[in-house]
């Protein structure tokens, strides 16, 4: 009786023990690009979800992401995520099964050195890396730069238009259009306060507003000829 009462257990055990694997295998199975984006931001204390869902990307760069495979052929061996928020660059390296492998956090910000004073030049590099996009000021429209003194504090204002086409998983080559307002310390570079306006339209509205343009013609030729 106890021979037969230990055989029933070590197959109950070789029972579960195998459908935890086969569980884990299908856990592993079902991390994509996707889910890794999700873990990468939510590390970072964002909601990617949110932002898919309203379409609202300021102060974050596009997220670049890559798949990387091994030596066999279509054998997913990792991903690597990317994006700039606030200033700050965030890379990620995840396993095919999701498990993080590496992780680096930096400043994508450029620095004023001792001694060294603000330009216009400066300025718009700051502000361009802290919304997100370094080194990418072709991309910002309606330049507005202008240093002042308030409260005794030299201070540099930005503003600016930034159009962004994204390449980010699930809305790719959408249009982003963004109205930013920065205040920056003229001094130090650092960032004093920032305002965003999402200027973005949709496609349907553009189309819209093509045909409406259309239609408003056509009424001025014929009215001339009438």
């Amino acid at each position: 009786m106890m021979k037969k009462t230990k055989k029933f257990l070590a197959l109950l055990l070789s029972v579960l023990l195998f459908s935890a694997m086969g569980l884990g295998v299908f856990a592993a199975d079902d991390f994509d690009v996707w889910q890794a984006c999700r873990d990468a931001m939510a590390d970072a204390g964002l909601s990617y979800d949110r932002l898919q869902e309203e379409h609202f990307i300021p102060y974050m760069s596009d997220i670049h992401y890559a798949e990387i495979f091994n030596e066999e052929p279509f054998s997913l061996d990792r991903y690597e995520i990317d994006f700039v928020y606030r200033g700050m660059e965030y890379k990620y390296t995840y396993s095919a099964g999701g498990l993080l492998l590496f992780k680096t956090v930096t400043s994508a910000m450029p620095r004023l050195t001792p001694g060294q004073t603000m330009t216009e030049d400066i300025a718009r590099a700051i502000a361009v890396a802290y919304v997100g996009y370094p080194e990418r000021t072709d991309l910002a429209k309606n330049w507005k730069v202008q240093f002042d003194m308030d409260d005794g504090k030299y201070i540099c204002d930005v503003d600016f238009l930034f159009d962004a086409q994204s390449s980010s998983v699930g809305e790719p080559n959408a249009i982003y259009e963004f109205e930013y307002e920065l205040e920056l310390d003229a001094n130090t570079g650092e960032i004093i306060s920032s305002e965003c306006e999402d200027n973005t339209r949709s496609f349907l509205s553009l189309l819209t507003d093509f045909f409406n343009r259309i239609i408003i013609f056509f009424r001025q030729i014929f009215g001339v000829f009438a």
